[in-house]
């Protein structure tokens, strides 16, 4: 088995969303790679993505290939107003957010879920997000694991 293809991917509904974020479960970023115009109305993160889609596959032949991280973009299009709580505020910029879950309730927010208590919630009139795998993917052995 070779790296993973690159990936490209539009949400526009709840359930498209919740493929979406299983895509990014695990991505990791540091504060810094968050950022809203607000005049285009975007939000977008930059990640380095855990390849699920890769490990299924992976773990389905029992390869002996590793895993594969990748950097993407997540953007969010349509955005009337981004709120941070706390967590996210006060989140040491050295330090690396782990993402944990991108969520849209179908009506007007999608919330954006990090470890330690982080969340960015988006407010829009629509739901719409792509993800973008940047360039090619690289091996590690790392895969992560939920207790």
């Amino acid at each position: 088995m070779t790296a993973p293809v690159l990936l490209r991917i539009k949400a526009q509904k709840p359930l498209e969303m919740d493929i979406l974020s299983a895509l990014v479960q695990d991505s990791l970023l540091p504060k810094t790679a968050f950022a809203y115009d607000k005049k285009e109305r975007r939000a977008h993160l930059l990640v380095n993505r855990f390849c699920w889609e890769h490990a299924v596959q992976q773990e389905n032949t029992d390869s002996s290939e590793p895993y594969y991280r990748v950097h993407a973009g997540l953007y969010f299009t349509d955005i009337e107003q981004v709120s941070v709580n706390a967590a996210f505020r006060c989140y040491p910029t050295e330090k690396v957010l782990n993402l944990l879950t991108v969520h849209a309730d179908g009506k007007q927010e999608v919330n954006i879920l990090f470890s330690e208590g982080a969340h960015i919630c988006l407010k829009t009139q629509k739901c719409c997000a792509y993800l973008k795998d940047l360039h090619e993917g690289w091996p590690t052995t790392a895969k992560p694991a939920h207790p």
